[in-house]
């Protein structure tokens, strides 16, 4: 039945049950994704790690200053303003200042010298925009 003439047909037999079942692994592990949604998530995870590299740029041109004691100019507030977590008026607010309320400058923004970043007596410190400010 199978003699030495036959050995072509084996190794074809073989070779076809090798693509046969690579062709099966992948409908499966398709059929698999697409269940359980993973292409998708790759995409979406994807996405968010181009989201989060613009926040880090965008954070990695914001100064950090750390300061343990009041120092540098003190000011007074002449006109309501709020300390801000980023030099960005669209950025959140950490405390409303009055008018009267004292702040303590300690560094600039380089590329905007109008934005200083300030700690108050409470030691809430935070960016705030310079023009509503007066040294005393």
């Amino acid at each position: 039945m199978f003699g030495y003439g036959n050995s072509g047909n084996i190794l074809g037999i073989i070779i076809g049950v090798v693509i046969g079942a690579i062709i099966i692994f992948l409908i499966c592990r398709e059929l698999v994704c697409w269940y359980w949604k993973i292409n998708r998530l790759v995409v979406l995870m994807e996405q968010q790690n181009i989201l989060l590299k613009e926040i880090l740029d965008k954070n990695k041109m914001v100064p950090e200053v750390i300061t343990d004691s009041l120092t540098g100019d003190k000011y007074t507030v002449q006109t309501e303003t709020a300390i801000r977590s980023s030099p960005d008026f669209g950025s959140t607010i950490k405390k409303p200042l009055k008018i009267g309320d004292t702040v303590f400058f300690q560094n600039t923004l380089d590329k905007d010298p109008n934005w200083f970043y300030v700690d108050t007596i409470d030691s809430i410190k935070g960016w705030c925009f310079a023009p509503h400010f007066e040294k005393i």
